[in-house]
């Protein structure tokens, strides 16, 4: 499966390129004045979808993204991209970079979590 299909199952069957992230966005949204108890349950369902977007985004399933698995993410949101693959991942190391708090040069789940909640949240 691509990694879109894969990110696109965890929601209601949307055709969006962004649908998985655009969700997580509007939850976040709706829930932003809700109770202490909405505010616990969204966080759960965002921790959970953002750990089934990393298992979907990692394709050796090593537990880290690499270079490749980000560049790959970043292409599968944006289709119509013009970037070729060497700008992909450039853009990839960069965000790597500035997101890998154990200095491995992969994003662990928990600096791919931050990085989503930083672009997405």
């Amino acid at each position: 499966k691509s990694v879109m299909s894969q990110i696109d199952a965890f929601t209601s069957n949307s055709s969006s390129s962004d649908s998985f992230f655009s969700h997580m966005h509007t939850e976040n949204e709706r829930t932003s004045t809700s109770s202490r108890a909405l505010e616990r349950k969204r966080t759960i369902w965002c921790d959970d979808a953002l750990r089934s977007a990393f298992d979907a985004v990692d394709d050796d399933k090593s537990g880290t993204l690499s270079v490749d698995e980000v560049a790959n993410l970043m292409a599968a949101l944006s289709p119509k991209s013009r970037k070729s693959v060497t700008q992909r991942q450039r853009e990839a190391a960069e965000l790597i970079e500035n997101y890998d708090e154990n200095s491995d040069g992969m994003l662990d789940f928990d600096e791919f979590s931050k990085l989503m909640r930083v672009y997405y949240g």
